[in-house]
C-alpha cells in the first residue's frame, strides 16, 4: 500500500496554493475560556465551498493521467467531498460524477449542481453510494476515487497542519473531526513529522463510531448505521488506508453525542460568530469533553465545514436560545 511522504504534502501545498487562499488560523479568547486552554481555530468553514474538502480533491485530481481527464472520474459523497471534487474538476477541466444519498443535505446538493458536477442520488447513506458508484464506474470505464483511500487526498488534508504549524509552532495539541479518517491521517502525519510530541486527538460521533471502534480495536469494525445529523462524519464502514495511517499518528479518540455536537455549533456561533455544521463542531465538542486533560495546553481545533441545513440551524437556535431565556435549563453548564 502507498505511504504518504513529505514530498507528497509539499506538492499538494503548491497545487492548492494556486487555486485556494490560506484559511484563517486565529486564537479565540472566548472559546479558550470555555475549555481552560489556549485554543486556536482553523477556519476551514470559510473555504469557497464551505469545507476543507477542496484540498484533497485538488491534490488528487492534479495527479491524474491525461487519459483520465477525458473519461472523467466518479466518486461518492454526502456532500462536502463531492463539492471539493466538483470544484477541483471545474478548475482542472475534468468531468466529475457524484453519487449521493437519496436524503442528501439539500444545500450541499444545490452546490454540487451549481459547481457543474453530474449528480446521482441513490441509496440510504454514504456506504450504499460507494458500493453502487464503484460498480457503475467499472461498467462505464471511469476512474472511481474514494475519499480517505487515496494517498493524495491525505496529502491535501496534511496541508492544513502545515499551515497551522507554520503560523504557530507552539501548538502542542490538535483536535480533529473524524469521518472516514482522511483528515486526521494527513494532519496527524504532518504533525508527527514536525514534532512527535504533538498530541493528535480524533473526535467522532457516537451515532457513527466505526473509525473510533476500528482504531481502538486495531482492526476494521463495521457498524449497522451511521445515523448522525453530522453527515460530514457519518460512516459505517472503515477506510483501510486512513485506518492504517491513524495507527501511527493518533494519540487519542473520543466520541461525542448528538447533543454535544449541537451545543458546540451554538457555542461557536455565539462566541465566534462563525457558522459550522455538525462535523465542523466536532473538534470543539471533543475539546469540551476532554477539557481537564487539555488545561494549559496550546490547542488547534479544525472547523471543517459550514454547510449546515437551515432547518437544523433553526432547531438548534430555538433549543439553546430558549435555554438562555429560562424556558429550559437542560443543556449544560457551558451555556
Amino acid at each position: 500500500m502507498d505511504i504518504l511522504s513529505l514530498q507528497d504534502v509539499l506538492q499538494a501545498h503548491r497545487i492548492i496554493g494556486r487555486h485556494l487562499p490560506c484559511t484563517p488560523f486565529l486564537h479565540s479568547p472566548p472559546v479558550s475560556e470555555l475549555v481552560g486552554a489556549e485554543l486556536h481555530l482553523k477556519y476551514e468553514n470559510q473555504c469557497l465551498i464551505g469545507s476543507f474538502k477542496g484540498r484533497g480533491a485538488l491534490a488528487c485530481l492534479s495527479r491524474l493521467k491525461k487519459a483520465d481527464h477525458s473519461s472523467g472520474v466518479v466518486t461518492a459523497s454526502t456532500g462536502n467531498h463531492g463539492q471539493g471534487m466538483a470544484l477541483a474538476g471545474g478548475l482542472l477541466k475534468i468531468k466529475v460524477q457524484i453519487y449521493v444519498p437519496e436524503k442528501c443535505n439539500p444545500g450541499k446538493l444545490a452546490m454540487l449542481k451549481a459547481l457543474g458536477a453530474s449528480v446521482v442520488p441513490v441509496g440510504r447513506d454514504l456506504d450504499d453510494c460507494k458500493s453502487i458508484a464503484k460498480k457503475e464506474s467499472k461498467r462505464a470505464g471511469s476512474l472511481f476515487i474514494e475519499d480517505g483511500n487515496e494517498v493524495s487526498m491525505c496529502a491535501g488534508t496534511a496541508t492544513i497542519a502545515l499551515e497551522m504549524l507554520e503560523a504557530n509552532p507552539e501548538i502542542d495539541t490538535i483536535v480533529v473531526p473524524v469521518g472516514n479518517g482522511a483528515l486526521i491521517s494527513g494532519v496527524g502525519f504532518l504533525a508527527k513529522a514536525a514534532s512527535p510530541q504533538i498530541r493528535v486527538i480524533g473526535v467522532q460521533a457516537e451515532a457513527a463510531p466505526c473509525m473510533y471502534l476500528s482504531w481502538k480495536q486495531g482492526h476494521p469494525v463495521e457498524t449497522d448505521t451511521g445515523a448522525t445529523f453530522a453527515d460530514g462524519i457519518a460512516t459505517r464502514i472503515p477506510t483501510e488506508l486512513s485506518l492504517q495511517m491513524m495507527k501511527g499518528t493518533v494519540d487519542e479518540m473520543v466520541l461525542v453525542s448528538e447533543e454535544e455536537l449541537e451545543e458546540a455549533i451554538y457555542l461557536l456561533l455565539s462566541k465566534t460568530h462563525s457558522l459550522v455544521e455538525g462535523a465542523g463542531a466536532a473538534a470543539l465538542a471533543g475539546a469540551l469533553k476532554l477539557k481537564n486533560s487539555l488545561k494549559k495546553r496550546t490547542v488547534a481545533l479544525i472547523l471543517t465545514g459550514a454547510n449546515l441545513e437551515s432547518r437544523k440551524l433553526k432547531e438548534i437556535l430555538n433549543k439553546y436560545c430558549a435555554s438562555l431565556t429560562g424556558d429550559s435549563d437542560a443543556h449544560g453548564s457551558t451555556l
